[in-house]
């Protein structure tokens, strides 16, 4: 291919096409999205300016005037407060720092349209900017002020003023809605002035409002095509940018004993070492922060059981992405995975008890801040130390004060684990994205048959089944929960991907079938090929989902994780099993964990 400049074409391509699809996410908003919102952006502002020229007498200025009469307020005073308040919110979203370059994006915007109402005499004509600086103030400090004012149960707050659970970045997440809210109605009126030619229904006449019959002259869609275009660009590009920076919440599911609380504390002990790349994380949970330092300690002992009456609210949030970077939250319960075998998600929005996933993380706070010592004991949960529970801070929400947990008259009071049971399906309604655990015990058969097994893995040759760590699991029970989701229409929209927990099991095996048995055990070059193995060789073999999977890239559907383990003796004997969290290694503690919150971060 021809060099264009000194650039190969093909070169280039080929590079794009190597990024990882964050990259090419950020590359596509960059060079696409920035500039139709610059241009569409510059001709909302200029339909605006020859709208206030060409039609200075319509409704909306009336309506504008006489209410600044009403309020005994200074028209040219509200017009300069409105226009410092929208410079606020900008100026607050660039303070963001998830959301710094839109920030920058939109104040350029900004400066263009100025330039322009200034060009067309709109500034100079109309307004004077000079008479009111304290208006100018008090519009700019407006706009920082609704821009991260919220309100919960403890009453209105605003961001810059409290620190929120999970946070340790700057986060203005109500600023950006704002924008696109109040940008949406200011178009809208503009564009309803350019179009339509008719006689103002309210006159303002200096110190009266008069009403006379509304009266249509005629329809300008001709002329002003290009500006209903260009602001239903604008008004797309910025929705586009609103979405791109939601919040992303991703769930993991998993069946007892699937590896949810070591997957969750790795990728939580991982994220230090993850964030070398320039993403930050955000604080984890107590919980989850109590089980990662727990795993430095105790290896893979450390993660008993959850009973079903209890559910232990793991998450913590990170920041992915440079240039339009996003927040995405991992949460998991670590609920009893019984009440994942034979679940039946939620069909329609009314069978969910709960308003958002805060909210289920929320009442999973309260069962545990209210859990006892002696209850978890003897619900057969080894989480019964004092240091686990700590100070009792009465955090969270009652379900029994929340309607849709009431308890009807004359039936018994609905249990704990009821509750677990409902918080789990509405966890899967609430997320954006859903990671399923496979883990490799229940796979790992054939393993043993070519001696590719680890030193110490033995098979359980009674049970006929692979069992190092965990409690038995009805394999098909937790396959078949995990298709009615997969298959559910109301879950179209969720992006679900696999997570292969306990890969150590295959990397032996792959490194035999890659051609690599003279390389030694633990060899891994390419993880995409490794899931691609484990799909073909171990998963495909135990649920059809997976097909005739070939080595192929085309497996970023599927992670594989695994601790590396330090023993050579069988577990079982006197050795206890150690995890090697050296991290000099190339890889995270968690092996995998680089490549699973890369794909999170989709």
């Amino acid at each position: 291919m021809t060099l264009i400049g000194r650039v190969d074409i093909w070169d280039a391509w080929r590079r794009l096409q190597g990024l990882s699809p964050v990259h090419r996410r950020e590359l596509k908003i960059l060079f696409v999205l920035t500039p139709l919102m610059l241009v569409s952006g510059a001709g909302v502002f200029l339909m605006l300016a020859e709208a206030w020229n060409e039609r200075p007498l319509g409704l909306s200025f009336h309506i504008f005037y006489g209410a600044a009469h009403v309020l005994g307020i200074d028209p040219h005073d509200l017009f300069i407060f409105g226009s410092f308040l929208f410079i606020g919110l900008f100026v607050l979203i660039s303070l963001d720092e998830y959301k710094q370059t839109n920030g920058v994006l939109l104040l350029g915007v900004t400066a263009i349209g100025a330039a322009l109402l200034l060009q067309r005499g709109v500034f100079v004509e109309y307004v004077n900017w000079t008479q009111s600086p304290a208006v100018m103030v008090g519009g700019f400090l407006s706009g920082i002020g609704i821009g991260g004012l919220k309100r919960d149960s403890n009453g209105i707050y605003h961001d810059l003023t409290r620190s929120r659970p999970n946070a340790s970045v700057r986060e203005f997440d109500r600023a950006m809605p704002r924008v696109f809210y109040l940008v949406g109605i200011i178009a809208g009126v503009g564009l309803f002035e350019r179009v339509f030619q008719y006689d103002s229904p309210i006159v303002y006449l200096g110190d009266r409002v008069v009403l006379q019959p509304f009266q249509f002259l005629s329809i300008e869609l001709g002329e002003t095509l290009p500006f209903v275009l260009a602001t239903g660009v604008f008004l797309g590009t910025i929705y586009r940018f609103r979405s791109n920076l939601y919040d992303k919440e991703i769930i993991v599911l998993g069946a007892t004993g699937s590896g949810k609380s070591s997957l969750m504390a790795g990728l939580d002990y991982s994220i230090e070492g993850y964030m070398s790349g320039g993403r930050r994380a955000a604080k984890p949970s107590e919980p989850l922060r109590k089980l990662s330092s727990r795993l430095g300690d105790g290896g893979l002992n450390a993660f008993p059981s959850t009973p079903k009456n209890q559910a232990l609210p793991l998450e913590f949030s990170y920041k992915h992405g440079v240039l339009f970077p996003r927040k995405v939250t991992i949460r998991t319960l670590d609920y009893a995975g019984d009440h994942l075998q034979g679940l039946s998600p939620h069909e329609s929005p009314g069978e969910v008890a709960t308003d958002d996933i805060e909210e289920v993380f929320d009442i999973a706070r309260y069962l545990l801040d209210n859990a006892t010592p002696e209850g978890a004991e003897d619900a057969g949960s080894e989480w019964y130390d004092v240091d686990w529970f700590g100070d009792r801070d009465h955090i969270g929400t009652d379900p029994y004060s929340m309607e849709a947990f009431e308890t009807p008259v004359g039936e018994a009071r609905m249990g704990k684990a009821e509750i677990v049971e409902e918080l789990v399906k509405d966890m899967v309604w609430h997320a954006d994205s859903i990671g399923m655990l496979y883990p490799l015990e229940d796979y790992a058969f054939m393993t043993f048959e070519r001696g590719t097994n680890p030193p110490y893995i033995e098979p359980d040759y009674d049970e006929e089944r692979v069992e190092p760590f965990t409690r038995p699991r009805d394999v098909g029970a937790y396959q078949d929960t995990y298709h009615r989701i997969d298959n559910g229409e109301q879950y179209l929209d969720t992006d679900i991907f696999y997570i292969a927990t306990f890969a150590d099991l295959a990397v032996k095996d792959y490194d035999y079938f890659s051609d690599g048995a003279s390389r030694g055990f633990g060899h891994l070059d390419r993880w995409d090929l490794f899931a691609s193995h484990i799909k073909a060789e171990f998963l495909n073999a135990g649920d059809d989902r997976f097909g005739d999977s070939e080595l192929t890239t085309d497996s970023y559907d599927l992670v594989p994780v695994y601790y590396p383990i330090e023993n050579t003796s069988p577990i079982g004997s006197d050795e206890e099993l150690e995890i090697d969290l050296n991290t000099a290694d190339s890889r995270l503690p968690l092996h995998g964990s680089q490549e699973l919150l890369d794909r999170m971060g989709e």
